[in-house]
């Protein structure tokens, strides 16, 4: 649920959803990894189906998934700006030009 990703306002009264896709290869393990509040441990925890996934309220200690282990947060390497820049596509100036367009038609649909 922290993916990063990106979705301009939605300044319409419409409710806009959202979709979650889980793929796994077959006979491969599934985790799911939760900080807890006071975000000084990672906690890592086995899933067998995603069932017991979308059963998890979203930002609550999960009760029905199996303990593995606890991280240290400090063991990650964090990701830099610049390195996220230097993954990202590049934008052409049409693609730019069609996303200001859909932004502002956007807008003009929350006036009315």
């Amino acid at each position: 649920n922290r993916l990063l990703h990106f979705s301009y306002s939605n300044y319409t009264k419409k409710i806009r959803l959202a979709v979650s896709l889980f793929m796994l290869p077959t006979n491969e393990s599934f985790y799911y990894y939760y900080m807890n509040s006071d975000n000084t441990l990672i906690n890592k925890y086995e899933l067998n189906s995603t069932d017991k996934l979308l059963q998890q309220k979203l930002n609550e200690i999960p009760t029905n998934l199996t303990l593995l282990n606890q991280i240290d947060p400090e063991s990650f390497q964090p990701i830099t700006i610049p390195e996220i820049e230097k993954k990202l596509k590049k934008v052409s100036f049409f693609g730019q030009l069609r996303n200001s367009i859909l932004f502002n038609k956007s807008l003009r649909e929350t006036k009315n």
